[in-house]
């Protein structure tokens, strides 16, 4: 299933190198994946946004295997949706 988010700045400002966003459930129980390149509406020209696909790695991999031990009433400790979450940098030039 493919569902889309717009999400509006309210203070409008200019990303430097370390603008990341990053679209996650912080309980774990749904993962997105970003099929395609976000679109930066009203963005001034030279802006752009490039995902970066999440992998499973080292420690994280041991971690997912324990989220998927847990029962669906159970809610994990800490942000863990933030750590397997993709990441998308914005930069404008």
């Amino acid at each position: 299933m493919a569902i889309s988010f717009d999400r509006a700045v309210e203070t409008p400002f200019r990303p430097g190198d370390a603008t990341v966003v990053k679209v996650y459930d912080p309980t774990f129980f749904t993962a997105y994946f970003i099929t395609e390149t976000p679109r930066l509406d009203g963005a001034a020209d030279g802006c752009r946004a490039r995902v970066e696909p999440f992998e499973v790695t080292g420690p994280l991999a041991a971690l997912q295997q324990s989220l998927l031990s847990i029962g669906v009433d159970e809610t994990p400790e800490g942000d863990p949706g933030a750590l397997f979450a993709e990441r998308i940098f914005v930069a404008c030039d």
